[in-house]
C-alpha cells in the first residue's frame, strides 16, 4: 500500500477537520488542504492548520486552491486529484465537512464517479487488484457547537411528555 493521504476542506473552522489526525485516530502521511480561492492560501486559518499538522503532528502538508463557484469544475478537479493519488497506489481519506457545499459535494461526487469507473476500467485504477472503495474513504467530522446531543435529549423529553400525556388520557 502506498501513502495515506487526507483531503481536508478549509472553511469556517478547522478544529474538527484535524481532530482525527491530531489524536492519531487516522494514519496520515500527507494532508492536502483544500482552500476555496475566495479564502486564499494566505488566510490565517490556512496557515494555522498547516502549522498544526506539519510542525506539531509531523504530517507533510500541501495546499490546493479550489474554485468553488462552479460544481462541475470542482467535480472535474476532484476527479483528477483523487485519480492521481489512487493510480499511485495511495489510500485516500476525504473529509466532506465543509460549509462550502460545492467543495464537499464535488469531491464526494468525484469519489463516487471514480468508484463506478473503476468497476469498468483497466487495472490502472486498482494497481493492487484491490477494490477502489477499499482505498477511498470519505467521512464527516462534526464541528463543535452543533449541539446534536442537546437536540437528541430534547427529542427524548418530548417523546416522554407525549407518552405521559397519552397515558393520562387513557
Amino acid at each position: 500500500m502506498g501513502a495515506s493521504v487526507q483531503y481536508l476542506p478549509i472553511g469556517l473552522g478547522t478544529e474538527h477537520l484535524v481532530r482525527p489526525l491530531v489524536r492519531s485516530e487516522w494514519r496520515c502521511d500527507r494532508a492536502v488542504l483544500l482552500v476555496p480561492t475566495h479564502i486564499g492560501t494566505d488566510a490565517r486559518m490556512v496557515e494555522a492548520t498547516r502549522s498544526l499538522l506539519a510542525e506539531t503532528v509531523g504530517i507533510d502538508v500541501e495546499i490546493t486552491e479550489i474554485e468553488t463557484q462552479d460544481l462541475a469544475t470542482v467535480v472535474a478537479t476532484a476527479y483528477d486529484e483523487l485519480l492521481t493519488e489512487l493510480a499511485a497506489g495511495n489510500e485516500v481519506f476525504l473529509n466532506v465537512a465543509t460549509p462550502y457545499w460545492s467543495l464537499g459535494a464535488g469531491f464526494a461526487t468525484a469519489a463516487h464517479y471514480l468508484i463506478a469507473d473503476s468497476r469498468h476500467a483497466e487495472a490502472e485504477l486498482t494497481p493492487q487488484n484491490q477494490p477502489l472503495e477499499e482505498r477511498l474513504t470519505f467521512y464527516y467530522t462534526e464541528p463543535d457547537g452543533y449541539h446534536v446531543d442537546e437536540l437528541c435529549a430534547a427529542a427524548q423529553q418530548i417523546r416522554e411528555f407525549r407518552t405521559s400525556f397519552d397515558q393520562m388520557w387513557d
